[in-house]
């Protein structure tokens, strides 16, 4: 599962689908970045919204084994780990890029799961300094 198809979104998907034969499933708001990911290889493409989380769960029959969020909103992180399938040791990783001003904070996880390892990425800058 890759939420947000933007510049990163776009290399993960492309580096997954050329190494691996995992189902992917791509997440994007704007018809332009849901076409380029059918394009690029992803499996499944969905536009989000409030019936995302039981979308997802009942494509993937209960959940998603990994989510990587390249939006790095709280209220899409919440629906991340709402996404994930329980048992099995699913991986979550949320970041994002910040918002352009670099003022973006890194955020703890609001979730916290047994059955889960978390990779967190550290909001970047989008310009240097």
């Amino acid at each position: 599962m890759i939420i947000g198809i933007g510049g990163l979104g776009r290399i993960v998907l492309q580096v997954l689908r050329a190494l691996s034969s995992a189902r992917l499933i791509a997440v994007g708001i704007s018809e332009s970045a849901r076409q380029l990911a059918r394009e690029l290889g992803a499996d499944d493409v969905l536009a989000g919204g409030p019936d995302l989380v039981a979308e997802v769960r009942e494509r993937t029959k209960g959940g998603a084994h990994v989510v990587l969020d390249f939006v790095g909103e709280a209220g899409v992180e919440q629906q991340g780990w709402q996404m994930l399938r329980s048992g099995d040791h699913p991986i979550a990783a949320f970041g994002g890029c910040g918002s352009p001003s670099g003022a973006h904070p890194a955020r703890k996880p609001s979730v916290k799961r047994k059955d889960l390892s978390q990779r967190s990425f550290l909001p970047m800058k989008s310009q240097p300094d």
